[in-house]
């Protein structure tokens, strides 16, 4: 019998997408810190450090326990979940279920983990809304906040880039950020809501500004969500990066009504109708550098501004201090409007060192986008909502 009984894979969602970011392994007898310290390897990761408590939880230290934390580099070139399928337009998103390799040292015994986990993408449940009329189906995923007798909370719709469409029910919450922010603890204990995240298999809107039957189904779903839930109704946010801020456009534009408040990634709309939308609370983030994002989204403020609208602009650098950024958009946010057009400067959202490919301004804006506290605020406080076309303030 050996020393390891059995073994987990944790992960968690960073900007680019999940990784795999420890590994825990409960033994069948206790070891001390400094016993486990060098006592373990990893195929193809790197062990950043050590930790040895009683229950497995990664952020638990002790000095002695049943358990060993092995917190893993998260740029190791393993460490990701998802990956590509096909190339192009056509390219889909593939989701790999870890299995780590470990080795115990001091006897060289050798265990593959056999289950996952992932905090935040674990606390979504996943469900399946048919259209009526059609039979259609629409698979999507929710989270359920912690509620009390009578409370009625928000709910933010997340809907995702084309590179994120999947088979793969998982594929919304480990992509990125864009859901799964919102269910953070931290975001949750501030602004608890529900979140809903949608699964597209494919392509929903195209850059002729065409739509397709997904658009009204996940509308239907929002309404339904709210007959089902306690949901407040006055207080549904909507956000979607690329072909998502594409689809959320349209929404605007076909259901004034319906969101309080949205923020718009790295998406465009059609011009020539976007000077609908000049009542409605909207943050846009682009990255100055994106050939579409920036100056076709740019257009549709100046379709706002000459329909008597009032858009605020403002920008940032991708690379400078959080803190910063969000003090410089809290600021912005404090200006008399409802419509901020933002965006990042110059090439700011590509990495460190990183070469520069077609689309690389685009798919990069939404890595930076969900940290945005500032903008998390702005969305949760916007005070208006709509009735009958008209802005009326929100007690």
């Amino acid at each position: 019998m050996g020393q390891m009984e059995q073994a987990a894979a944790v992960c968690r969602s960073f900007g680019d997408g999940q990784k795999v970011t420890a590994a825990v392994i409960r033994m069948r007898r206790p070891l001390r810190e400094e016993e486990a310290a060098e006592a373990f390897a990893v195929k193809g990761r790197t062990i950043l450090r050590t930790a040895v408590n009683a229950t497995g939880k990664e952020d638990e230290q002790a000095n002695f326990g049943h358990c060993v934390v092995l917190h893993l580099n998260p740029q190791d070139a393993e460490a990701k979940t998802r990956y590509r399928i096909g190339k192009g337009r056509g390219a889909r998103m593939g989701v790999r279920r870890p299995a780590l390799e470990i080795c115990y040292l001091p006897t060289g015994e050798v265990m593959q983990s056999t289950e996952v986990i992932d905090e935040l993408a674990d606390s979504f449940q996943v469900f399946r809304y048919v259209v009526p009329e059609t039979g259609e189906f629409l698979d999507y995923q929710l989270y359920v906040p912690k509620m009390e007798a009578g409370q009625r909370c928000p709910l933010v719709l997340f809907m995702h880039d084309l590179g994120a469409c999947s088979d793969e029910k998982a594929a919304p919450l480990v992509q990125g950020l864009g859901a799964v922010t919102w269910a953070e603890k931290a975001h949750q204990a501030k602004r608890p809501c529900f979140v809903l995240a949608p699964c597209y298999p494919r392509q929903t809107a195209n850059d002729e500004y065409q739509v397709t039957w997904e658009v009204e189904a996940t509308v239907s779903l929002v309404k339904q969500l709210c007959a089902e839930y306690p949901i407040d109704p006055a207080r549904i946010y909507g956000t979607g990066q690329s072909m998502g801020c594409m689809m959320l456009c349209e929404m605007n534009l076909r259901e004034p009504e319906l969101f309080a408040g949205s923020f718009l990634v790295a998406g465009q709309w059609d011009p020539a109708r976007m000077g609908a939308v000049k009542d409605q609370n909207l943050w846009i983030l682009v990255s100055e550098m994106d050939e579409k994002a920036f100056p076709i989204m740019g257009a549709c403020m100046e379709r706002v501004k000459e329909n008597g609208g009032t858009v605020v602009t403002g920008h940032v650098d991708a690379k400078a201090p959080l803190e910063e950024q969000n003090a410089s958009f809290r600021k912005l946010s404090q200006e008399k409007s409802h419509i901020f057009f933002t965006w990042y400067e110059k090439d700011s959202v590509l990495p460190e060192g990183a070469e520069s490919f077609p689309g690389a301004f685009h798919v990069n804006t939404w890595v930076h986008a969900y940290t945005l506290e500032a903008v998390q605020e702005w969305l949760f406080s916007c005070p208006r909502c709509f009735v009958s076309g008209t802005l009326s303030e929100q007690s």
